[in-house]
């Protein structure tokens, strides 16, 4: 696992962290290695080179706390020789580098965090709050697992929702100048 337990506030991947813990503990012939790493790509890149130095075979697999971070291990795992065609590489986000490398075969999955679906919510509880009226203690959305078998349809469906922004603009624009 790469990625996180490095940020001075906020989430730092602690929680990410604990769940892939915990998933794996129903297989005890799994072994997990961290490697702590910032969140972008130029950073975490020489933080995660730096951390696979210790191995000295192809890895099984590699699972990213972020799609950059699992972009990053790729990278510096096939610098190094430890990423091979058999490692399987995954990450959380649904960014769009990472679809494609999920096209060209290069990354086997995603998790989509529908970005969307949050924004929405988000707005929606700020309005709430504005208004104050009570807010939910929690919420919830409904992530999908990205592959080769449905990135084309899931690419499909965020192009569609960038291309709705301008739509969704002028409607709040609208209701603004209301």
């Amino acid at each position: 696992a790469v990625g996180g337990l490095m940020a001075a506030h906020g989430e730092d991947g602690r929680s990410r962290l604990s769940g892939i813990t915990e998933a794996l503990s129903h297989y005890p012939a799994m072994k997990l290695h961290h490697i702590p790493s910032g969140w972008r790509y130029d950073r975490a890149y020489p933080q995660i080179e730096a951390g696979l130095q210790q191995f000295h075979a192809p890895l099984a697999a590699i699972f990213g706390l972020s799609d950059s971070l699992a972009l990053a291990a790729r990278d510096a795992g096939r610098a190094l020789g430890l990423v091979d065609a058999n490692t399987v590489i995954v990450g959380i986000n649904g960014d769009p580098l990472a679809l494609a490398a999920i096209a060209d075969g290069s990354l086997a999955a995603t998790v989509d965090t529908p970005a969307a679906e949050l924004g929405i919510q988000a707005v929606d509880l700020a309005c709430q709050g504005a208004r104050g009226e009570a807010l939910p203690a929690y919420f919830g959305y409904a992530p999908r697992l990205v592959t080769r078998e449905n990135v084309a349809e899931i690419a499909m469906q965020k192009l569609i929702a960038i291309a709705e922004l301008p739509n969704r603009m002028v409607g709040v624009n609208r209701q603004q100048e209301q």
